[in-house]
């Protein structure tokens, strides 16, 4: 998350600078509030870095109680913010675990207070790429090239890890110094109910499938997006949106606009902003190879099984699966992952993760001295020892508050 120099504002329901979160947190400041996030700046007490730290705020359905502090959900909204919950911390556990990835701005850090849950990021410096457009009206090809190189590489990972963005726009490319960082990643409104969907997303940025309320979204929706964030960057012109383009397409060709700019350019941004979704890339790294960023596409991802640990003492490592082969976790010290002797309600053997050959995972409790559970959602099964239960679909937790999830 980034910082700009902007005039001050206030936001009456942030908390109050000063506030220490966990214990380690001190918030600075309030950097920006939208309709179901507040992002502050803080320093982190411990490693005495400074970060950005993102609260799940959906103040359609929550108010602040009498301390400043506790999250209160509005009577009858308990399943709304349930949901709201569930998918923020889903898409936490898989952004901590694509921290390495060139492009993605770094989640260090997730957890559960006040009623509600935070994310911990790194605090970037720079602008983002709207900021950059309102300064500038447009770039040229070979300033925004790398920035789209850069984004798209980082997308054609999150879409090969099942993630998708859905909310791509020049407000949420963010330019530091190193290079361009892809950041806000729509978190809990990207998966609004059936009701208030249309409501929820950028209106010329927005495929048309994005309108609709069963709309078969995938990568293709991203190449939507950011094929409309190209032509806004080098036109300095917005597009009709997708449900005026949908009834009649009034686009004014790109050429028009950069009479300059390569044809085989233009005809990979138009192809990308096809109304119909089947009419566009259907993949990321074929937008990349028509806008001669990148080689051949080659085919789809098939890396291998990973264990991540998503929460707790090695939050952030992943360990790749090996068919046939188990993993164990413990403090004995021939354990595959060895927990520190002093670690809390862990035991020597606590459980073993094994991957078949076919791709399928599984988990077993060592018979250890606390139990390891299987979580789904808000939920948490605990499984009778030395018996072998499927762990995809659910994560792994054990000790104090250690959580693992498996991704392909």
């Amino acid at each position: 998350m980034g910082e700009n120099m902007t005039h001050p504002q206030t936001y009456s329901t942030a908390l109050c600078p000063g506030t220490m979160l966990m214990n380690r947190y001190r918030l600075e400041k309030t950097l920006g509030q939208g309709g179901f996030g507040i992002t502050y700046a803080a320093l982190d007490c411990k490693s005495h870095y400074r970060v950005a730290v993102k609260e799940l705020f959906p103040s359609r359905c929550v108010t602040r109680g009498d301390n400043q502090r506790t999250v209160m959900v509005n009577q009858g909204q308990d399943e709304s913010f349930r949901f709201y919950r569930e998918r923020f911390e889903k898409e936490a556990r898989t952004l901590i675990s694509l921290q390495h990835l060139e492009g993605v701005v770094r989640l260090m850090h997730f957890f559960a207070e006040n009623n509600t849950v935070y994310y911990v990021m790194e605090l970037l410096e720079g602008e983002d790429l709207m900021h950059r457009l309102k300064r500038e009206k447009t770039m040229r090809w070979e300033q925004l090239a790398p920035i789209l190189n850069t984004t798209m590489k980082a997308l054609d990972q999150l879409h090969s890890a099942g993630l998708i963005h859905r909310d791509i726009s020049p407000d949420n490319i963010y330019l530091t110094p190193t290079g361009a960082r892809l950041i806000d990643f729509g978190s809990v409104r990207n998966y609004q109910g059936q009701a208030n969907y249309t409501a929820m997303v950028k209106k010329n940025f927005a495929p048309w499938e994005q309108f609709l309320s069963n709309g078969n979204q995938g990568p293709w929706t991203d190449v939507y997006a950011l094929a409309v964030t190209a032509y806004y960057a080098l036109s300095g012109h917005l597009p009709p949106p997708a449900t005026d383009r949908k009834l009649k397409d009034t686009l004014v060709p790109l050429e028009q606009h950069c009479p300059g700019l390569s044809r085989d350019i233009c005809a990979a941004i138009h192809r990308g902003m096809a109304v119909q979704p089947e009419k566009r890339f259907q993949r990321m790294n074929e937008f990349r190879y028509a806008l001669h960023l990148t080689g051949a596409p080659g085919p789809q991802s098939t890396s291998g099984l990973r264990l991540v640990c998503a929460r707790g003492t090695f939050a952030g490592r992943s360990w790749t699966l090996q068919p046939d082969k188990a993993l164990r976790i413990g403090r004995n010290a021939d354990c595959d992952i060895c927990y520190p002797p002093e670690s809390r309600g862990i035991s020597r053997a606590q459980c073993t993760v094994y991957c078949t050959k076919e791709g399928k995972c599984f988990v077993r409790d060592d018979g250890s001295s606390y139990g390891t559970g299987l979580k789904h959602g808000t939920s948490v099964f605990s499984m009778d020892p030395k018996t072998w239960y499927a762990a995809e679909g659910s994560s792994i937790v054990f000790g104090s508050q250690q959580e693992y999830i498996i991704l392909r």
